[in-house]
């Protein structure tokens, strides 16, 4: 019995002993904080003190406005003592610079637990890329990496995925809305010729339209089997060039879901598409609305799914009307298919070509040309003239004698418009003679006051 309860007195000294530690390791860690806060006069963040206690496994600071004074304070503290829950940081729309960067990559060089971080719109630039990408390259954790919208140019991206070849945890990567262009696309296409982690790439709204960059980006991941997304969209990508590596490339991939929206896409770019999907044994999901589309584009693309094609979803946009002959084959199709999907706003309505009366376009432009002069003595009232016209003995007047009587009337009528609407009223189209009643019956019925009197 003594034994046992020497045991149990033990026990409890050494969980009491553990609490104590437990405890004073977050008071250090508040501590440090609190003082650091005072140190630069800033207010402290009740979702930062709620990490260091490690209450909160992510820790949230969205547009919250912070600085880099109170991100280096952040950082330092997490790095005092180590977190052991601390699994995501989200800095989206924050305005940081240098004095934050080191110690930013300090704490992602040491944790072993941060998996996703979110520094996006937060003025990273290629200052910031030169001192957080070397960190980046070692990081043991980081799965989910959000650089998007951090004015990284070409100088940046070169020294970010030279580094990331080294990287090893990184599956997701965002460097979206940035100025990348031909020379991060060399270094990029290289990159996924020898990495075999990354999943999944947002490129879109970059520069990679130049020089066809995308063709080199594309030429490296033919040569990769593990990436599955890949979002291209926004890059103004265009031409017959373009439209051969879609063909060559694609289908070498192992693209799963591939974005080309809001490009320049033409006929000759979906048939060489259309080719790569047909060929593709990985390709599941692809999005190419708001781009140039002809007649027929639609039902090129829709005649993939005939094909032994793993393709299960084509995005045409939500502001795309199909073809009649487009929508009677997806019809048809999904019988077969039943879990076939195409995005797009509905069906083409039948448009015949409205007809134009051309003696309505004329005589608008004439009555328009007879009132336009500033001087008064020179503006001409067009209804005088044809209910002349309309009281001549004879019906019909030869080309040569309606040309004189216009010259006459010295309404400074365009001597081109005068002709053409001469010709529209052609009584024969051998002779050249005028039905000089329809053309004044006419000009008096569609104009039935004088521009005067409406004013009146």
């Amino acid at each position: 019995m003594e034994r046992q309860q020497n045991e149990r007195e033990n026990e409890t000294e050494e969980t009491s002993i553990s609490v104590e530690s437990f405890i004073s390791k977050y008071d250090i860690k508040l501590k440090f904080y609190a003082e650091e806060c005072e140190k630069y006069a800033i207010e402290k963040i009740k979702i930062i003190q709620q990490c260091l206690e490690e209450t909160l496994i992510d820790c949230n600071l969205q547009n919250y406005l912070i600085g880099s004074t109170q991100c280096y304070i952040m950082f330092e503290a997490f790095r005092h003592t180590p977190i052991s829950r601390l699994t995501s940081i989200n800095l989206k729309r924050n305005f940081l610079d240098c004095f934050c960067f080191n110690s930013m990559a300090s704490f992602i060089r040491e944790s072993d637990t941060l998996q996703e971080l979110n520094i996006e719109s937060c003025n990273i630039r290629d200052k910031g890329i030169e001192v957080l990408a070397p960190a980046l390259a070692t990081s043991v954790s980081i799965i989910q990496l959000n650089l998007k919208d951090n004015h990284i140019s070409d100088d940046g991206g070169e020294i970010l995925f030279s580094f990331l070849y080294k990287n090893s945890t990184i599956v997701d990567l965002n460097v979206s809305y940035n100025q990348l262009s031909i020379k991060t696309a060399r270094i990029i296409g290289k990159m996924l010729m020898q990495n075999e982690i990354l999943k999944k790439l947002d490129l879109s709204h970059n520069f990679f339209h130049e020089q066809f960059a995308a063709i080199e980006i594309m030429k490296g991941n033919s040569k990769n089997e593990y990436l599955e997304f890949l979002d291209l969209s926004w890059n103004g990508l265009y031409g017959d060039e373009f439209g051969k590596t879609l063909s060559k490339h694609l289908r070498k991939s192992g693209l799963k879901i591939f974005k080309l929206e809001h490009n320049r896409l033409t006929s000759f770019c979906y048939q060489k598409l259309a080719i790569g999907i047909k060929y593709s044994e990985a390709i599941q999901e692809i999005y190419i609305g708001f781009n140039i589309f002809q007649p027929d584009d639609d039902v090129t693309l829709m005649k993939v799914f005939k094909t032994d094609t793993p393709l299960q979803l084509l995005s045409f946009g939500d502001s795309f009307h199909l073809s009649h002959e487009a929508y009677g084959m997806m019809k048809d199709l999904k019988l077969s298919k039943p879990s076939i999907q195409v995005i797009y706003r509905g069906l083409q309505l039948p448009n015949p070509p409205r007809e134009v009366c051309m003696l309505d376009i004329f005589s608008d432009r004439a009555k328009f040309l007879a009132m336009k002069p500033k001087q008064k003595r020179l503006r001409r009232d067009m209804r005088v003239f044809m209910i002349k016209l309309r009281n001549l003995e004879s019906r019909f007047i030869l080309k040569a004698d309606l040309i004189k009587l216009f010259n006459a009337f010295n309404a400074k009528l365009d001597t081109k418009l005068v002709e053409q609407y001469i010709e529209a009223c052609r009584a024969n189209d051998r002779l050249p003679i005028i039905d000089a009643h329809m053309m004044a019956n006419h000009y008096l019925n569609r104009h039935r006051h004088h521009p005067n009197e409406s004013k009146k």
